[in-house]
This record gives structure tokens, C-alpha cells and sequence, in this order.
């Protein structure tokens, strides 16, 4: 045998080097290579799709840096709204619109289609810049406001808020 690769150990071999090739992590590799094929198969498809993914948010963040500033960027309309002040430690909640009447905050809504992340961070840019062009103190950390139900379909709807204390 000295130094030959049997067919098996070639196939391993070579389907290692493939799976490297693609960028696959030497450890998730190691969790497929052992897999029958139809496990194997489905076992790269996920990763590929999370690899996609991943490129996709990064091709999002990477424009949303490059357009920083410019006249074409996304336009939000940011505008205030008061609810009332309220102490709190720290608690989650699912409220709506309604149930946030009286608080001095500055708003802007996003459709399902806008919110997802790197998207949302041109919104808390713009409530954040129209803060402080209003001459406005920024008295609190922002938040995200959900003021229809999370799971609405239409990605075109009203999906969430970016809201910012003032004082």
C-alpha cells in the first residue's frame, strides 16, 4: 500500500478538500464528512445558506457604511410624540401605539421589510441626527417599539418604531 490512497481514503480525502475549498470550518468539516451522503448533503446545504446569510447582512452593512451621508440615502420620518414618564428598572413589554400616548419621544416607523439588521441602524441614525438638529437632550437610551403584532406578513405594513427620549 506504501503511500497509495485506497478508492475509499481518496473519496475522504478528496470530499475534506472540497468541503475546505468552499470555506467550510475545519470543525464543522470534521461533524460532516462521517455523515451518510443524503445527511451530508442537506448538512452543506444549511451551511451554505447560513453562509448566504451572512453575506447578505454584511453586503447590507457594508452599503449602509459606503452611503453614510448621502443625499440618496434612506429618508425616515422622524417626528415627537409624548407619552407619559415612567420609572422603571429594566422590564420587556408588548405594547401598543396606544398604550404609549403622553411620552415625549421621537419616532420613526419601519416596514418588516426596513427593520432587519443592518437596515434599522440607518433609522437609529436618523432619530438620533434629527434629535440633536431639534436642539433636543437625548434622556434615555432608544428603543424599539412594536406597534402592530410581530408576526404580521405584509413586509410593506408598519412593522416597528425606532423611539428616542427626549427632555
Amino acid at each position: 500500500m506504501g503511500g497509495h490512497l485506497l478508492a475509499g481514503e481518496f473519496a475522504w480525502a478528496r470530499l475534506i478538500a472540497l468541503l475546505r475549498r468552499a470555506g467550510m470550518p475545519l470543525g464543522r468539516v470534521r461533524d460532516v464528512v462521517d455523515l451518510p451522503a443524503a445527511q451530508r448533503r442537506a448538512a452543506v446545504a444549511r451551511w451554505w445558506a447560513g453562509v448566504e446569510d451572512d453575506v447578505r447582512d454584511r453586503r447590507a452593512l457594508v452599503e449602509l457604511l459606503t452611503r453614510a451621508g448621502e443625499e440618496d440615502a434612506d429618508v425616515y420620518e422622524v417626528r415627537l410624540r409624548d407619552v407619559p414618564e415612567a420609572e422603571l428598572l429594566t422590564r420587556e413589554a408588548r405594547l401598543t401605539v396606544d398604550e404609549l400616548d403622553g411620552v415625549v419621544r421621537t419616532v420613526t416607523c419601519l416596514s418588516r421589510r426596513q427593520a432587519p439588521f443592518p437596515g434599522i441602524l440607518g433609522a437609529y441614525e436618523a432619530v438620533g441626527a434629527w434629535v440633536d438638529a431639534a436642539g433636543l437632550a437625548r434622556a434615555g437610551n432608544p428603543a424599539e417599539v412594536h406597534p402592530t403584532d410581530r408576526d404580521a406578513a405584509d413586509p410593506d405594513a408598519p412593522h416597528l418604531e425606532v423611539a428616542w427620549p427626549v427632555g
